[in-house]
């Protein structure tokens, strides 16, 4: 199998002065190179297989990866979209002065700020440490309050389901018709199986028990959340049609015992570590002070027609990246 080698250069020379001093020119380069075996050719574009591992590395979850690639279409669509990303890369390098100093400028923020996040990713990766255990542990023991399940609700309800051979209006009207009669006294339970359409209503008489308000539609969510316990709520639209209902209790969280508890308080105790290992990793960034170009800030503003009247300076934007 061929190997093929690639490179691109970026190359950059930039201007950070004010217009009335002269300008100290700067110039970068990056240059990424890779090896890779062939995997096709079209035309000029040739695809390796370090160009798949590449798409699939910026758009599907590792664990998602291997199941991509079971089927022959994903394969076509991943090259298709490869061949059309190279062919017009290959385009806009041909196609003179597009790729000016602004567009070098901006393709060199972009691999740096991607160099920055596999470094960065690298650096926590290192610091991981065999076990979150012990950590975890004493995070459920010193807050219990952090490790309760979801409240749930018991609530009483009717649906009026949306029916084909009637009007929006007559549904609604039906449904002002049942909060009528409940509003009057009549008995929920005696009403919910006269009347309503949910198929559970054989079994439970509308009376529904510990659910938590995320397996429910949003607006009868929302509407019990708004109700006191005991209070009838007004009827409230949505797919599945009309539906009346009453907040019978708030059923309070419990607390999780230790096996319920312990994923979630060793995501978290990683997820605080890591937090701590880049945020020791970015305070190293500031040992050396920031010095500024003369102009630089007057510059900048000038660009986007901003004027430099003296309202802040650099020491001033110093300070401020100092605090951060």
């Amino acid at each position: 199998m061929s190997r093929l080698y690639f490179i691109l250069c970026l190359t950059l020379v930039a201007a950070f002065a004010a217009t009335s001093v002269q300008a100290e020119r700067i110039s970068k380069e990056q240059c990424v190179g890779f090896e890779s075996d062939r995997f096709l050719t079209q035309g000029e574009v040739v695809l390796t297989q370090a160009d798949i591992d590449a798409f699939l590395r910026d758009r599907v979850p590792e664990e998602d990866r291997a199941g991509v690639l079971e089927h022959p279409e994903r394969i076509g669509r991943i090259l298709d979209n490869l061949l059309r990303t190279h062919n017009l890369a290959e385009l806009a390098l041909a196609e003179e002065g597009l790729v000016d100093e602004q567009a070098r400028a901006w393709l060199h923020y972009r691999l740096f700020r991607d160099l920055a996040t596999l470094y960065q990713e690298h650096h926590v990766d290192a610091a991981d440490l065999d076990s979150y255990e012990d950590a975890a542990r004493e995070m459920y023991l010193t807050r219990p309050g952090d490790f309760r399940h979801d409240p749930t609700i018991d609530f009483r309800h009717i649906l009026i389901a949306d029916d084909d051979g009637h009007s929006e209006t007559d549904i609604m009207r039906k449904a002002l018709e049942v909060h009528d009669r409940l509003s009057a006294g009549e008995d929920f339970k005696v009403v919910a199986q006269e009347v309503s359409d949910d198929p559970s209503v054989s079994e439970n008489n509308g009376l529904l028990s510990d659910v938590k308000p995320t397996e429910i539609v949003p607006q009868l969510a929302a509407v019990l959340q708004e109700t006191p316990p005991g209070e009838l709520a007004a009827p409230v639209r949505s797919r599945f049609g009309w539906h009346i209902t009453m907040l019978v209790r708030v059923n309070e969280r419990e607390e999780m015992s230790w096996e319920e508890a312990q994923p979630i308080a060793e995501r978290r105790a990683r997820e605080n570590h890591h937090a701590r290992v880049v945020e020791r990793l970015f305070r190293s960034f500031h040992d050396a002070p920031a010095e500024f170009a003369d102009g630089a800030v007057a510059s900048l503003l000038a660009r986007y027609g901003l004027t430099d009247d003296g309202a802040f300076t650099a020491e001033d934007i110093g300070t401020t990246m100092d605090s951060d």
